[in-house]
């Protein structure tokens, strides 16, 4: 099935009024960006999950975010790097009362920030990942 070039597959449900799918939505992971400059802008029409290493920085990094839409939730999962710097996000709303310390993240230690974009504004949760075998 094709509409227009932008929807393509086979579907067991679609509706177009409304907008009824079934099944899952898939959105490929965009990842394994590195930063170069200390600066990371999440493309929102890349992917709406992303993956990046810190290992590259050389001191405190800053993420910006471009081509967010209303009412979307991105998901970044961040890799610390071997110099321990934090990571400055846009202005926003903070789930707990504050701001997450990348500090806190060993080398290669991992978070994932989730990024609910409502009413112009963000709206951030970050946790801390534990990898258990």
């Amino acid at each position: 099935m094709d509409f227009n070039g932008q929807v393509k597959g086979t579907f067991d449900t679609l509706q177009v009024g409304d907008l009824t799918l079934s099944g899952q939505l898939i959105h490929p992971v965009d990842g394994d960006h590195i930063f170069s400059s200390n600066t990371f802008n999440f493309d929102c029409n890349k992917s709406m999950t992303q993956h990046i290493d810190a290992q590259g920085m050389t001191g405190d990094g800053t993420i910006t975010f471009s081509n967010e839409v209303e009412g979307t939730t991105y998901v970044l999962v961040f890799t610390q790097g071997s110099g321990n710097y934090n990571i400055t996000l846009p202005s926003g709303w903070w789930l707990n009362d504050t701001a997450f310390d990348f500090t806190t993240l060993g080398d290669n230690g991992r978070a994932v920030i989730t990024a609910m974009y409502i009413d112009g504004e963000f709206i951030y949760s970050v946790k801390n990942l534990l990898y258990v075998a």
